[in-house]
């Protein structure tokens, strides 16, 4: 396995190490609306990725443990205005002009504005996807926090 390059930069800009994982048996949807399955590590928290866009089209990218689910209205009371979620097509052109396969739990990927649920800093150990198949990144909490230099962090998601 490899990381997308986009994403390798990204690591190293913020000096943040990681070890690779392959994972099976919990379902990750994918862009074609297939279902991969992965295998969650006992002792990491994976984050899920949403890309929200507000009334002008311009997007955000919300990051959430994977066991919650994204609050919008959290999210507007965070940043002061709607979001929606990008779906379907939409969703997939972006993707792919990522030179992605799937959304990424990446903060800052494509210089996108993103906002963190709170909870993923409470955390030891992260599982983030890096848009390929059910390949996944591991990182430490403290690792993680190094990549949230330009993100948003509140409480935006429920159990």
């Amino acid at each position: 396995m490899t990381v997308p390059a986009s994403i390798e930069q990204l690591l190293k800009k913020h000096n943040v190490s990681y070890s690779l994982s392959t994972l099976s048996a919990t379902p990750v949807p994918k862009v074609n609306n297939g279902v991969q399955s992965i295998t969650q590590q006992q002792h990491a928290q994976t984050a899920n990725a949403h890309l929200l866009q507000d009334t002008h089209g311009e997007k955000l990218l919300a990051i959430t443990p994977r066991q919650t689910i994204l609050n919008l209205d959290a999210v507007k009371e965070a940043l002061g205005k709607p979001y929606k979620p990008v779906i379907g097509e939409s969703l997939k052109k972006f993707i792919y002009s990522l030179g992605l396969d799937a959304m990424v739990a990446m903060p800052n990927l494509g210089n996108l504005p993103t906002i963190v649920d709170s909870h993923l800093l409470k955390t030891d150990m992260l599982l983030l996807s890096v848009g390929v198949a059910n390949e996944h990144i591991e990182v430490d909490g403290e690792s993680f926090k190094k990549l949230l230099e330009l993100s948003t962090v509140s409480d935006i998601s429920t159990p």
